[in-house]
């Protein structure tokens, strides 16, 4: 299964502000529980500066209704060195770099990583859409 992939690299002074950021939207994601949507972001162990973050599900509808994730997606050209890069990879894409998960969301498992925190999961009841 193909995801949509952001490879971008952020400018050293915004290293430690934009995971404040990062958390703010896997805290989203958490408390508005998309089952329409599968989130994770990668760094790379060779360069902190680079990082990845991989979407799957409807990206209109993210834009939407998680504010969010679209502030922080529609910012990144200030905090980044370049142009983020889109593209199209599977997990297993993912897995063959030298990259370290910090955060996901994860539907089907109702279960996320915050940057800097251990695994959640929510309770087995689901609410409504």
């Amino acid at each position: 299964m193909h995801h949509l992939a952001l490879l971008y690299r952020l400018q050293d002074e915004w290293l430690r502000r934009d995971l404040g950021l990062l958390c703010g939207v896997y805290e989203e994601l958490a408390a508005r529980q998309p089952c329409w949507l599968t989130c994770e972001s990668f760094e790379f162990a060779d360069d902190l500066c680079l990082r990845l973050f991989l979407l799957d599900g409807d990206l209109e509808r993210s834009r939407a209704q998680l504010r969010l994730l679209h502030t922080y997606w529609a910012s990144l050209p200030e905090r980044c060195a370049g142009d983020p890069q889109v593209a199209t990879m599977t997990r297993a894409d993912v897995d063959r770099m030298p990259t370290t998960r910090v955060a996901f969301w994860n539907p089907y498992r109702r279960s996320w990583v915050l940057p800097g925190s251990r695994p959640s999961v929510g309770s087995g009841r689901r609410r409504p859409r």
